[in-house]
């Protein structure tokens, strides 16, 4: 497929690794949920019609908006979009979480404030949305306003989202609605604007339609200006291409659009990769960057992850299964040409920026920002929603694409865009430029694979396939291979509980 008014080939195609694609009349990409969280609110707080917010995770305490020498007043989001709610009696909320596991239960608003609100005004609508297979998850992140402006990304609406791209470790403002301090979390989401967004919005509306049986009030489709309030847009007039993860549950066929996506845009790769994800353990992935490597002339990889996993549970099982992955990639790089490393900031300690981000940025031609990690799950048993946009060639596209990128390798050396623009030029790369630029307080550092996970407890873990499956689990046909029949009735409950 080839662009009309370009002579570089496509790596978007609709039905194979996007669903649609549409113009976003502006565009721009948020780093860290200070930029999110204050362009959500200022979007939000000119809704005339609808607000449709579809997570993972969602908690009506959090601050939206923290009290900071910049900001004089904190803005809570449950009171705020009740507020909203209150003076617009033309406005509906719509709030579709997904239904979590009670494991999740010590880490959430158990019982989501929203539904409080609920009963204060009838026009905000939430739900648990739990319309998907065993062991899978509603994993999108996205907020959509009139079907005129679209969030996505990394970013729920939750605690410990929250920070600005200084990444202080001193910074009093990141703290949770109880004021506990918690480490430097980086992430990123996307804002469109336009028709892109109008079509996040039939996909939120399907969604609620799946989850509920009933359909959503519509945007009466007259135009207002909801773009955020002093936000320098990072293009205009620019098409952007929506994928999607879905599972196979009832009806609903499965879609693997953004493990397509993330395959051809890897394979198309030929000068650099440039990723940031909480996990590394997609086995297509895995050998898609494998492949890559063993080029004689391939592309470049540079990887930005976190430290270590959030607790031991997922250290030890997800946290494995990344050290594998590295000492695969480790094994095949004989020209020296993949960099894994995790950020820094000074007086860190013994904590770790929680790297969230879901993004990769191939060559200055394609950029990719969403929910969806570099698992299996993410790939095919969670739902998820990415947003890419690509050159075709084109070089004020190529532009908005390698500031992006260079925007984040800034923020994790501590140095500026222009900075590390230059330097990628003179260099012809992305590895050599942290030889020059990463000696500061804020630098990024190797991360290798764990000698600990390489030991004992790598004989203790089963394969990726219990841990990080790569399509939705079958009870019964794990039942029926490895329990014998004369025992299947009483091993039957036993199999839920392992599973659970």
């Amino acid at each position: 497929m080839m662009d009309k008014n370009s002579d570089a080939p496509s790596i978007l195609h609709e039905g194979r690794n996007c669903w649609r694609t549409a113009e976003a009349d502006r565009l721009a990409f948020l780093i860290d949920a200070d930029a999110y969280f204050s362009a959500l609110t200022s979007t939000m707080s000119r809704a005339r019609r609808t607000i449709v917010i579809v997570s993972w995770d969602i908690d009506s305490r959090i601050r939206l908006v923290r009290k900071t020498p910049s900001a004089r007043k904190n803005i809570i989001l449950g009171d705020f979009l009740l507020k909203l709610a209150s003076e617009n009696d033309n406005l509906h909320i719509y709030i579709l979480n997904w239904d979590y596991l009670w494991i999740y239960a010590k880490d959430r608003e158990i019982f989501p404030g929203f539904k409080r609100f609920k009963k204060k005004n009838r026009r905000i609508h939430f739900r648990f949305d739990g319309n998907h297979p065993v062991g899978a998850c509603h994993h999108e992140k996205m907020v959509i306003v009139d079907d005129q402006a679209a969030f996505v990304g990394g970013m729920d609406l939750a605690k410990n989202r929250w920070d600005t791209q200084e990444h202080k470790v001193d910074d009093p403002a990141r703290s949770d609605p109880f004021s506990n301090r918690y480490d430097p979390v980086h992430d990123v989401q996307m804002v469109v604007e336009g028709p892109a967004a109008r079509e996040l919005g039939k996909l939120a509306r399907e969604r609620w339609r799946l989850a509920t049986g009933r359909k959503m009030k519509m945007p009466d489709g007259e135009k207002g200006d909801l773009w955020p309030e002093g936000l320098e847009p990072d293009g205009e007039g620019l098409p952007i291409s929506i994928s999607r993860t879905r599972p196979a549950y009832g009806k609903q066929p499965e879609v693997r659009e953004i493990e397509s996506l993330y395959l051809d845009a890897i394979a198309s790769a030929r000068r650099h990769i440039y990723i940031e994800n909480q996990y590394l353990t997609s086995t297509s992935v895995v050998k898609a960057l494998s492949m890559q490597l063993e080029k004689d002339d391939g592309p470049e990889i540079l990887i930005v992850m976190p430290s270590k996993s959030s607790d031991w549970l997922e250290d030890s099982t997800m946290g494995l299964l990344r050290a594998r992955a590295l000492k695969h990639l480790e094994g095949v790089d004989k020209f020296g040409r993949i960099g894994v490393f995790y950020p820094t900031v000074p007086h860190l300690g013994d904590g770790r920026i929680n790297v969230h981000a879901k993004i990769m940025v191939v060559d200055d031609n394609l950029a990719t920002v969403g929910s969806a990690n570099l698992n299996n799950r993410s790939m095919g048993v969670d739902t998820e929603c990415n947003l890419s946009m690509e050159s075709n060639g084109r070089k004020e596209r190529q532009w908005i694409i390698a500031r992006f990128r260079n925007r984040l390798m800034a923020e994790h050396l501590g140095s500026t865009p222009e900075e590390v623009a230059k330097q990628i030029k003179e260099k012809n790369g992305l590895l050599s430029v942290l030889k020059t630029l990463g000696s500061g307080e804020r630098r990024l550092i190797p991360l290798t694979a764990s000698d600990e996970h390489m030991g004992w407890v790598n004989g203790l873990i089963p394969a990726e396939v219990a841990i990080d499956p790569q399509e939705p689990i079958d009870a019964e046909r794990i039942l029926n291979n490895f329990v014998p029949e004369d025992v299947r009735e009483e091993g039957r409950l036993r199999l839920w509980i392992l599973l659970g």
